[in-house]
């Protein structure tokens, strides 16, 4: 890839949305891994490899009351302007039909591996934007699970990366092999060596640099708040930009020590985490470029980083150090 990162038009991506759906809602639910078309999603979505919108259930979701179900919706593979207007719509149809949400549901956000870093990156590029991704991940979980008001970081779904932890131990130490030594097993290795129920999962690495390999992102709390949802996708594509343009930077701003302003005094690190991702967003041409990109931003995008913000002051509230 000769540009800096990837365009958003270039950018496919998918999402879940963990619910409680009114018993009375049309169609069926269908099993784990086995949705079945949701046929009131008439939102544009069959345009994307002909697929919809698909129901399926998930154990997980749980405190459902009387007359709900959990459901959770796996969209299609949708990219860029489009697959967002196709996001908005959905989660406009769902809120139509009185679909709720509780702190046991989550949003996972999927970004295809090759549209971030192209169809030709050889494994020392994949590699060495894999290990930055996470050390941004690690760095920012403040930021991210401030984002989402609740402690969706001590939950077991989308726990915390820990420092220590084999997932970042190894990636460390694959990362750092001389430049031009990386090979495609070491992509499967950082899928091996991770772990699926964290703020970031790339146990799909296992597949290698294929054009099925995804990054999810689990760290959003379920919502059907446009600018909640806005605002994690927007961190994603924000942290997989960057990541990809800064994977060879030896002097870069971040490192696995977290020692930086924002990681300090656990009680305010949601407000600090947010402020701090914010400006970076607003700053770098990887994140601001974002609204040039995109009309659905463009237009919530002080709105995005507003809610952010108040949902980070609710998170710190929740502190259990305070």
């Amino acid at each position: 890839m000769s540009k800096p990162y990837a365009d958003l038009e270039d950018i496919t991506f998918g999402v879940e949305l963990e619910t409680h759906r009114p018993t009375d809602v049309e169609g069926r639910i269908g099993g784990y891994h086995n949705g079945v078309a949701v046929p009131w999603a008439n939102c544009g979505s069959t345009g994307y490899n002909r697929k919809k919108w698909t129901a399926e259930r998930d154990g997980s979701i749980h405190g459902t009351r009387s007359g709900y179900v959990g459901c959770e919706y796996v969209s299609p593979i949708m990219k860029g302007e489009k697959g967002l207007e196709n996001l908005m719509k959905f989660v406009d149809l769902l809120k139509e039909r009185g679909h709720r949400v509780n702190r046991s549901c989550g949003v996972h956000i999927h970004l295809g591996l090759k549209s971030i870093v192209g169809e030709n990156a050889s494994p020392d590029d994949v590699v060495a934007f894999l290990a930055q991704l996470n050390k941004y991940v690690f760095n920012w979980q403040d930021a991210l699970f401030g984002q989402t008001g609740t402690r969706r970081g001590e939950m077991t779904y989308s726990a915390r990366m820990q420092a220590g932890e084999n997932m970042v131990e190894r990636i460390k130490t694959i990362s750092e092999k001389p430049k031009g030594t990386k090979t495609e097993q070491d992509i499967r290795e950082v899928g091996y060596a991770s772990t699926r129920y964290r703020a970031v999962n790339l146990t799909n690495m296992t597949r290698g640099n294929s054009s099925s390999a995804t990054i999810e992102f689990r760290f959003g709390a379920g919502t059907l708040n446009p600018n909640k949802l806005l605002m994690h996708f927007a961190s994603c594509v924000f942290m997989a930009r960057l990541a990809w343009k800064t994977r060879h930077n030896k002097r870069d701003a971040v490192s696995w020590e977290l020692n930086k302003g924002y990681h300090r005094r656990p009680a305010k690190a949601g407000v600090r985490g947010v402020k701090f991702l914010s400006r970076r967003m607003n700053s770098a041409r990887a994140g601001y470029r974002l609204k040039e990109e995109s009309a659905v931003m463009a237009d919530r995008w002080d709105r995005m980083h507003e809610t952010a913000l108040e949902m980070a002051r609710k998170y710190d509230s929740r502190c259990p150090n305070r």
